[in-house]
C-alpha cells in the first residue's frame, strides 16, 4: 500500500511541475515576442 501511495504522489507531483513548466514556457515565449514587436 505505502508504495501505491508514493507511487500516486510522485507521478502527480511530476504531472503538477510538467503542466507548471508548460505555462510557465509557454508564457515566457508569449512575453518575448510582445518584447520583440514593442522593441524591434
Amino acid at each position: 500500500m505505502a508504495n501505491i501511495n508514493l507511487a500516486n504522489i510522485l507521478s502527480s507531483k511530476l504531472m503538477y511541475s510538467f503542466l507548471l513548466f508548460r505555462y510557465i514556457t509557454t508564457f515566457g515565449l508569449h512575453t518575448h515576442i510582445i518584447n520583440l514587436d514593442l522593441y524591434p
